[in-house]
């Protein structure tokens, strides 16, 4: 494609079995891949929790609204959408209640959150079963976020997830409204 480096990306789980860390130092750079005075695009990595680990950013800015953003800017924007995958991850498995996630999406869209989460109450996905019955969540765990800036109002993201060796991906749509960033479409699958 078009844009995109042929240069291998490790992700969380590339060569685990080899004993392979990740740099926790990843620098990153300014891509100039694309030709079209009209996109600009960006990678950068974003820290894993407290850990050593970095996950994939990429960034595309379709119409040049934000074609200066910085990087702490992209990478503040990527973590937030992992932070909201994850939670809505962890509300539809049944780990956190749906309040925890009012404000930062629109009712609507928590309500569907909220109905999903019902539909797959009666088998829940990422849980694992105990002995003693009782139920433990295995982290959530995203390894690679895209970014793409549609306008001045508009961003959509795509985060890819694994939990217990199964990959996920959510789809979000972000807007402004006011001075912050509500999702208004959020797609788990």
């Amino acid at each position: 494609m078009v844009g995109q480096s042929t240069a291998f990306q490790p992700t969380l789980f590339d060569g685990l079995e080899r004993g392979y860390q990740p740099s926790p130092h990843a620098e990153s750079k300014q891509l100039t891949a694309w030709s079209s005075s009209s996109v600009v695009s960006r990678e950068t990595t974003i820290p894993l929790g407290m850990s050593n680990w970095r996950v994939p950013v990429h960034y595309v800015d379709t119409s040049l609204v934000f074609s200066e953003a910085s990087e702490e800017e992209v990478n503040s924007q990527a973590s937030y959408v992992c932070s909201l995958s994850c939670k809505a991850f962890d509300i539809i498995r049944g780990h956190f209640p749906l309040q925890s996630l009012q404000g930062q999406l629109t009712p609507v869209c928590l309500e569907r959150l909220g109905v999903f989460a019902q539909i797959l109450s009666s088998a829940p996905i990422g849980v694992l079963k105990q002995p003693d019955a009782s139920l433990s969540y295995p982290p959530v765990v995203p390894t690679k976020v895209e970014l793409y800036v549609l306008n001045a109002c508009t961003m959509e993201a795509l985060v890819f997830l694994v939990v217990m060796g199964q990959s996920y991906q959510a789809n979000l749509r972000l807007e402004l409204w006011g001075t912050r960033w509500l999702c208004t479409l959020l797609d788990l699958g």
